[in-house]
């Protein structure tokens, strides 16, 4: 699997910038299946085999974590909240607001069952400069 913007040559050699790139987002050992919305969203985005730019791979990888450290899967499917890990760009995810050079600058997701933890690394989007999370059971 050759991914130019990610200079890999195999499925190998992917695998392995994805680790590094995503640990220098989270935290050494992240992904050693102690947190398994980490490793989630690794395995979301690997499965995926998105090749773009390094920029863009964490990006998707801190919306994926969202999901994932939010119960995702408990969500009300409301307002385009059924399209988050979709193959769609995840600027075309319900609840995500972004420039019109695709990087996420708005969270806003209310009443929609959304529970768990917010992850510290939505802290590394770098133009995000809103999050509204109304009437939801996030601790």
């Amino acid at each position: 699997f050759v991914c130019p913007e990610l200079k890999t040559q195999d499925f190998s050699e992917y695998n392995a910038k994805l680790e590094e790139l995503y640990t220098e987002v989270s935290y050494d050992g992240a992904f050693n299946g102690d947190n398994p919305d980490r490793l989630d969203a690794l395995n979301f985005v690997r499965d995926q085999r998105l090749c773009a730019s390094p920029t863009r791979m964490v990006q998707r990888y801190i919306a994926a974590l969202f999901y994932f450290s939010t119960n995702g899967e408990n969500w009300n499917p409301k307002d385009g909240l059924e399209d988050w890990l979709s193959p769609n760009h995840e600027c075309d995810w319900g609840g995500l607001e972004c420039t019109e050079n695709q990087i996420i600058d708005e969270i806003g997701i209310d009443s929609s069952n959304l529970s768990g933890t917010i992850p510290f690394e939505i802290c590394k989007l770098p133009l995000l400069e809103i999050v509204d999370l109304d009437d939801h059971k996030i601790g």
